[in-house]
């Protein structure tokens, strides 16, 4: 079996987005809002994408995890790094 991986990094700068919201809506217009959705951004089907989601805050990532697993993300494929 041949396994694809592909990176699409989805960032914000602070200062370039304004308060809280305004990152957040420009961080979910970069995942979902380009060519073929979030389709377009895991490069296929998002029932075989892992996501590794990084630096947001509690109820931005709560609400970022509801959306892509409503768009098909399997639940145990959403990972999450606080390290940062």
């Amino acid at each position: 079996m041949l396994a694809r991986l592909r990176v699409t990094e989805a960032w914000c700068k602070a200062q370039a987005s304004g308060a809280a919201g305004g990152r957040q809506a420009a961080l979910e217009g970069a995942i979902f809002g380009g060519p073929g959705g979030l389709a377009g951004a895991v490069g296929g089907d998002p029932r075989n994408a892992a996501v590794l989601l990084s630096g947001l805050p509690g109820d931005a990532t709560a609400a970022l995890t509801r959306r892509l697993t409503g768009e098909g993300v399997a639940r145990e494929r959403v990972l999450f790094c606080n390290f940062f």
